[in-house]
């Protein structure tokens, strides 16, 4: 979006989904504990940040425009977006990088549906 519209909006937005990507470089290598300490530390009140800037954005674009189309995806699609993130960043660093598209969205959906690796996920 930033690159078709070259907006100021879609640049903040990608500049603060980039926040999340510098923590997991800065914590890669260490211990899953450290990890997860460090994701609740950080990563956490980023994404609440995220969200309610994104709240206080999609108030104020035009509703038919393409950033509000985005918002409101990202809204409706807001509880399973977090479900994933949390399963996926407790795994990705140890993951092997020829097996990563097990970790793709749609490869996984079985898995959070179960309660019990949902409930894990969310406590990492």
């Amino acid at each position: 979006m930033y690159e078709a519209h070259a907006a100021p909006l879609a640049r903040e937005a990608l500049d603060r989904i980039g926040q999340l990507y510098k923590i997991e470089t800065a914590i890669r290598g260490q211990s899953a504990e450290k990890r997860r300490a460090a994701r609740q530390k950080y990563a956490v009140p980023l994404l609440a940040a995220l969200h309610a800037w994104m709240i206080e954005q999609a108030a104020k674009v035009d509703q038919g425009s393409t950033f509000a189309t985005a918002f409101n995806y990202a809204f409706n699609n807001c509880d399973a977006l977090q479900r994933y993130l949390h399963y996926v960043l407790e795994r990705i660093a140890d993951h092997p990088i020829n097996r990563i598209e097990e970790l793709l969205p749609w490869n996984l959906i079985d898995q959070l549906q179960q309660p019990t690796q949902v409930t894990h996920a969310l406590a990492a």
